[in-house]
């Protein structure tokens, strides 16, 4: 028999759910060949070993393509679609699986006998996290039919727009030579409208797949604002993909993202009557969209300042400082969780606006503070926190294990923004008083002679630059430690005094990421530090450089979905 299809399996940290998946395509009975080809966009838990046992077991029908490194869901998917030799493919995600056996079959069936269909879907049931269970289309809220084709106008209800898990893709539908965005044949909405532009839809509406929204996968592992920002960079690609010929359809989509661009009557009428003229702006228009971030500029705070620079080279989005506890909507940099912690007293509804915390953590351990409930004023979503601390709290306080979140301090990507490849190595130590500790008679107990004192409150460019101007880091500021840890410059703790709010908590936390235990702090009030010192002090260092980069690209990952 011919191999007659390819189904496509995309995955990236699925080692929970791939096995279902994977089984579910398996069970599939068919009259012709299919193969399966797992696109892994290099996952770091045990999805590659769980598929690399399926391999071994099926070698002719299971391909295994293992990114090297993370090249994104775009790039992954459309390499894996480039790859396809066979009639037809379908797609399906690791945390996704078919339900009927003969699914493929009926659906190859229809598009073999024909020829006008470009693609074929079904009913799917979304299940999510707690437990809900739905049919995606019924007969109360759309108009079902057997065939869909392009339409004049747009609306939801006639339109049944079969999920990613359920489609049948006639291969030859795409025009490579001629393709303007890869997004087009890739994303759900994007894919759909393309094909939908080459053929008809030929829909079954019979469940056959389940869509478990985990929060965890491709597009419902990033946030609401990232997912917004998709849907609208997707319209406005696939609208010039065709040229604006179906402008009048693409339109009605961007109408619920007004919002989020913030138009005018002006502009959205603009949009309507003139979509070529308004689509070139379609980076300018991208750019409205906004990350409200929490951060504080007292005092020029080094670690909060770092906040609005690293998360703004990672997103393609206008980051505003926000400081209202109730309307931020994330938190990236420094210790602000004790701040969305309830009031004991208060009688808080929490609001309908998700705070994300990506690489925060808290300051001070649980019960620190009298006044404080172990319980979040605000719903939250979980990206990322500093360390193993503010992990084991966080899932006390959501009652939830947390298995897919990256830990680090994001301001370890420090070394990847800021450039300083022309700064050269001219003092034997650099030492950084936290703002609190600036004026510690403590100081004068380190005797080096070759030293710079780095100001906490310069700009952050002044600071990095100033760090990795040194050999040698001793610190009383957090962030002081982090970036220098970032590139790699050896450094040691010192305190100067108890006015740190929260001890040595936070600093716990960060250190509790690293395999090795990091060597005690230095207490200066009670000890000096002489010129002979340093050598020994930088042996006692021992957090490596490979750590280092494998802890940053899980931070860049995380960013991705931010």
């Amino acid at each position: 028999m011919n191999t007659k299809l390819t189904i496509l399996l995309i995955t990236y940290n699925h080692e929970k759910t791939i096995e279902q998946s994977i089984n579910s395509i398996l069970e599939q009975k068919t009259n012709f060949e299919f193969i399966i080809n797992v696109l892994d966009d290099a996952s770091t838990d045990n999805s590659s070993n769980i598929v690399a046992s399926y391999v071994a077991k099926y070698p002719s029908k299971i391909k295994y393509t293992l990114r090297k490194k993370n090249v994104g869901v775009v790039q992954n998917i459309f390499q894996g679609i480039k790859d396809v030799k066979t009639q037809y493919y379908a797609t399906c995600e690791g945390d996704d699986y078919w339900c009927d056996e003969n699914k493929i079959q009926m659906q190859v069936d229809f598009l073999d006998n024909n020829s006008d269909y470009s693609f074929s879907g079904h009913n799917t049931i979304f299940k999510s996290n707690n437990g809900e269970e739905r049919k995606i289309f019924s007969e109360e809220s759309y108009t079902i039919k057997s065939t869909y084709s392009m339409p004049l106008k747009f609306s939801n209800k006639n339109f049944v727009k079969v999920h990613p898990s359920s489609r049948v893709y006639r291969t030859s539908c795409i025009d490579f030579a001629n393709l303007k965005f890869p997004d087009s044949i890739i994303w759900d909405s994007c894919s759909y409208w393309y094909f939908l532009a080459k053929g008809k839809l030929h829909y079954i509406d019979k469940v056959m797949s389940i869509y478990q929204y985990t929060e965890d996968g491709i597009f419902s592992g990033s946030s609401s604002r990232k997912q917004r920002f998709l849907a609208c960079r997707n319209i406005l690609n696939i609208n010039k993909e065709f040229d604006y010929k179906y402008n009048n359809i693409f339109i009605q989509q961007l109408k619920p993202l007004c919002h989020d661009l913030n138009l005018s009557i002006k502009e959205r009428f603009l949009m309507k009557l003139f979509p070529r003229f308004f689509t070139k702006k379609g980076d300018e228009l991208l750019e409205k969209f906004k990350i409200e971030l929490l951060y504080s500029d007292y005092k020029n705070n080094f670690g909060d300042m770092l906040s609005p620079e690293i998360l703004g080279k990672y997103v393609n989005c206008k980051i505003e400082k926000n400081q209202c506890l109730k309307s931020c909507d994330t938190v990236f940099i420094g210790s602000h969780l004790e701040l969305f912690l309830k009031d004991k007293t208060a009688k808080i509804n929490k609001n309908n606006k998700t705070l994300n915390i990506v690489g925060t953590g808290f300051i001070a351990p649980e019960n620190y503070y009298d006044d404080k409930a172990e319980e979040f004023s605000r719903n939250v979503r979980i990206f990322g926190c500093r360390g193993e601390l503010t992990k084991n709290r966080l899932e006390k306080i959501i009652d939830k294990k947390l298995t897919n979140i990256t830990l680090g301090d994001p301001g370890l990507l420090a070394s990847r923004i800021f450039d300083t490849s022309n700064v050269t190595k001219k003092y034997k130590v650099g030492v950084i008083a936290h703002y609190i500790d600036e004026n510690s008679p403590a100081l004068e107990n380190i005797n080096i002679e070759n030293i710079l004192l780095i100001d906490i409150k310069d700009s952050t460019k002044n600071i990095v630059e100033n760090i990795t101007s040194c050999e040698f880091i001793l610190s009383s500021a957090m962030h002081g430690l982090i970036v220098a840890d970032s590139f790699n410059i050896p450094n040691r703790r010192i305190i100067l005094s108890d006015n740190v709010e929260g001890g040595n908590y936070k600093f716990d936390d960060y250190y509790s990421i690293y395999k090795e235990k990091v060597a005690s702090a230095i207490d200066l009030r009670n000890e000096v530090i002489i010129e002979e010192n340093i050598e020994s002090l930088k042996k006692e260092y021992h957090i490596k450089k490979d750590e280092i980069t494998k802890i940053q690209n899980n931070l860049e990952l995380m960013l991705r979905r931010v």
